[in-house]
């Protein structure tokens, strides 16, 4: 299993757009810092009764966000990239073992989504954190120790978005029609979630991915479009639904399809 895991680690390494992706990330943190210094610079410059009615989002939300998308797009080429080329076949004929080889791509996307994810978010903070200092500009200017339940869960949003993809792009087996659907996931669906009137709104807001961390980390979703109706444990469950639903499904498919 160890040489079937690193062989998928090379695969992905390889992938020139695994470089992209990480580099948009990079522009976006350098954005991020952007903005910060940029509002800083409007706070220090403003009468004391208009500071009030400057802020900024949480900026760690944001890249995480962002990186979300990016990491499900990765997942996404992980497996479709494979088909395109024709060199599922070889992989199969390397690892005759699906099942296995299934796993160790998987277990290669997670590690990625993990820990990319955890690294922007954390970055994300500490960089708008950094900028902002003691000024009362940043929605949620909780210390870190408070923050860090949050930041953590942002962080495993990304691995959920990176494993949707990489199960997406096995059923679909292709980009062009996977991509598409995360942006739904991502974008869309908060959006239609927010205009659907009550319960609904709240009940479909609170499943949705972006729903899931400040649930999961129990300070609920203030700010934003999302619901909040799930306790810690129920966030949990949807999470852990949002993966192994779509990863079961796309394991599935993969041991028992032609891979023409």
């Amino acid at each position: 299993m160890i040489a079937v895991l690193s062989a998928e680690w090379l695969k992905i390494r390889s992938l020139r757009s695994t470089y992209a992706l990480l580099a948009v990330v990079l522009a976006g943190l350098g954005g991020a810092a952007a903005l910060c210094a940029y509002l800083v610079a409007v706070y220090d410059g403003a009468a004391a009764d208009m500071r009030a009615h400057i802020s900024v989002a949480p900026v760690a939300g944001l890249v995480g966000s962002m990186t979300e998308l990016l990491a499900g797009v990765l997942g996404t080429l992980a497996i479709t990239g494979e088909y395109r080329s024709g060199t599922i076949r070889a992989s199969i004929a390397a690892v005759p073992r699906r099942g296995r080889l299934f796993a160790a791509k998987a277990a290669a996307v997670a590690a990625i989504g993990l820990v990319a994810g955890e690294a922007a978010v954390f970055a994300g903070y500490a960089i708008s954190h950094g900028i902002v200092g003691d000024r009362t500009l940043l929605l949620d200017s909780r210390g870190f120790a408070d923050q860090a339940p949050l930041l953590v869960a942002q962080g495993l949003t990304v691995l959920l978005f990176a494993l949707l993809g990489l199960s997406l792009g096995t059923l679909t087996r292709s980009a062009a029609g996977t991509i598409p659907v995360l942006v739904l996931l991502w974008y869309i669906l908060p959006i239609v979630a927010n205009l659907l009137p009550q319960p609904w709104h709240g009940r479909i807001g609170s499943i949705v991915p972006d729903s899931l961390p400040g649930q999961l980390a129990g300070v609920g979703n203030d700010h934003s479009v999302y619901g909040a109706l799930l306790p810690p444990w129920g966030a949990a469950l949807a999470m852990a639904a949002w993966i192994g639903v779509p990863l079961a499904a796309a394991a599935t498919v993969f041991a028992r399809r032609d891979t023409r």
